[in-house]
């Protein structure tokens, strides 16, 4: 299942794109950053376009897209975050996982 995503981070009040992708069939991305890549500390919020999904699928909903915004402190800046979202047509939920 694809969903288009834009991973962004808040700067002086206003969302700076970071990146943005296709989620592959197993609806993970690879391509938000590198392993490697140190985050800095901020919000950040990853929206994703659940029309797209609805369109590819069939599908109508409620939420033309879902965002998840979040905060990464000084002290987590070298661990990993992985960002799931859980659809469904009339709702969705996240969490932060392992």
């Amino acid at each position: 299942i694809f969903l288009w995503w834009r991973f962004a981070c808040c700067s002086k009040d206003a969302w700076d794109l970071v990146g943005k992708d296709v989620t592959n069939m197993d609806g993970r991305s690879t391509k938000l950053m590198a392993p490697s890549a140190t985050v800095l500390p901020g919000v950040y919020k990853i929206s994703f376009d659940t029309r797209f999904y609805e369109q590819l699928t069939g599908t109508t909903g409620f939420y033309p897209h879902a965002s998840i915004v979040f905060e990464i402190g000084e002290h987590q800046i070298h661990q990993h975050f992985h960002v799931p979202l859980l659809y469904s047509p009339f709702g969705y939920s996240t969490y932060r996982g392992s």
